[in-house]
């Protein structure tokens, strides 16, 4: 399940960039080139919890009718923000579901020429009834232009 929240924020933000009329993410997708086919790499971050594994590569096709929202990726409040002028994106999403609280958070930056980028990816759930940390998983995440 975390694996799947942590891939699923960060799917649906990459998604969300595809919107170029969105006024939440403005423009970034025509700014900063970013069209096409990207592979994502996830690699567990140093200080990440024992429970942290890793998360297959995947594959995204952004295209400029793609237009994905932030719910997309299910009942989440998601506050994408991006910096057109540094190909950059950011998110916090809190997702609540059958008495779990998680919380995402990673920003990105992309090549200008939409070739490549980096970026973090932060997931923390936690079980409401009794604060108790189920998961607590960072990850450094690669992006290519196929």
């Amino acid at each position: 399940m975390k694996n799947l929240l942590v891939s699923g924020a960060v799917l649906a933000i990459l998604a969300t960039l595809a919107c170029s009329s969105s006024t939440t993410t403005g423009n970034i997708q025509s700014a900063c080139n970013i069209t096409g086919t990207y592979k994502i790499h996830y690699a567990v971050s140093a200080g990440s919890g024992a429970t942290c594994t890793a998360i297959p590569d995947q594959t995204l096709d952004l295209t400029p009718k793609d237009a994905g929202s932030a719910g997309d990726a299910g009942t989440s409040s998601c506050n994408p923000t991006t910096d057109t002028s540094a190909c950059s994106v950011s998110y916090d999403c809190t997702t609540k579901a059958a008495g779990y609280t998680t919380t995402s958070t990673g920003s990105t930056t992309f090549a200008k020429d939409g070739s490549s980028g980096t970026g973090t990816s932060h997931s923390k759930t936690v079980k409401d009834a009794d604060g108790s940390v189920l998961s607590d998983c960072g990850y450094d995440i690669t992006y290519t232009r196929q």
